[in-house]
């Protein structure tokens, strides 16, 4: 991990101490410590790399000239490194931070949770945000990445909340391409075709992203399921359920939730070993199980 601070500190140009920010991502991990809350804290950080990514991809930091040198006589692409620097500065100082805490911690309290830690809807929305970015990037690190763990919740918290504070002076910097940043992150959030995968990303973009988060509810709102009955009674055995059924398959897989769907039922009885169930099924048997 000190190879790429130590790299950042030295004179490169300012598309690859862009790239050197966007890897640093890639080393952080969280600690067991996390627990239950993990899933939604790694998607947190998903996102304000995903927000970085976008804007690197909005100005084409990786194509156009002005960012090909470490010395930027234009004041934006010069501002633009001091903030790049400084983000890159935040994660470095959280990596000395979680070094010195190893030092004095036995080992069975620095595990790091990992990809198989995640719930199945994390890791698929995870997949989807590596392939988005995979797509944007022509190039490949070479950098070895040795992982290193936060351990502490609060820590994290005012890590990402500092980081997304410079990506709006990034974004500030550049004001002209904000339409294209949209239009990227209209992209991101099209590629996303499921209801649950779309709340994870509006809960985990508050207060990081407001365009991922607006894209995200926007996109909700076209989502429209009505399960309707009336009048209806059950008899002995007889089982009746209203609303949409996610099975614990459904949450490893994306089901093309549907725009819009209606199901409605009136004047029935439900008696003997009959069952009834007004909605939709996704993942498996569900109701019928």
């Amino acid at each position: 991990m000190a190879e790429i601070f130590s790299a950042v500190s030295g004179a490169i140009s300012i598309a690859a101490l862009f790239n050197d920010c966007v890897d640093c991502f890639e080393y952080i991990q969280l600690a067991r410590h996390f627990g239950k809350d993990y899933g939604r804290c790694q998607l947190r950080l998903d996102v304000a790399k995903r927000r970085l990514d976008r804007w690197g991809a909005a100005i084409d930091i990786n194509n156009d000239p002005r960012f090909r040198s470490g010395a930027p006589a234009d004041e934006s692409v010069a501002h633009a490194q001091e903030i790049l620097q400084d983000i890159v500065g935040r994660i470095e100082w959280a990596y000395k931070v979680s070094r010195r805490y190893e030092q004095t911690t036995p080992e069975k309290d620095r595990v790091a949770l990992t990809y198989a830690d995640l719930d199945p809807a994390s890791q698929r929305l995870r997949n989807q945000f590596q392939a988005i970015t995979k797509k944007r990037q022509s190039r490949t690190s070479l950098i070895k990445k040795t992982g290193w763990a936060l351990y502490d919740k609060k820590r994290l918290g005012s890590l990402i909340d500092n980081i997304v504070s410079s990506i709006d002076d990034l974004e500030l910097v550049f004001p002209s391409v904000a339409q294209t940043s949209i239009q990227l992150a209209r992209a991101e959030i099209g590629e996303v075709d499921d209801q649950q995968s779309l709340n994870m990303i509006q809960d985990a973009a508050e207060g990081l992203d407001p365009v991922l988060k607006d894209l995200a509810k926007q996109k909700l709102a076209g989502v429209e399921v009505q399960n309707f009955a009336a009048r209806v009674k059950t008899a002995e055995s007889g089982k009746f359920e209203v609303g949409n059924i996610f099975t614990k398959e459904a949450f490893g897989q994306s089901v093309g939730f549907p725009y819009s769907t209606t199901n409605r039922v009136e004047d029935m009885e439900v008696k003997g070993d009959s069952g009834v169930h007004v909605g939709d099924t996704y993942g498996g048997k569900g109701f019928w199980g």
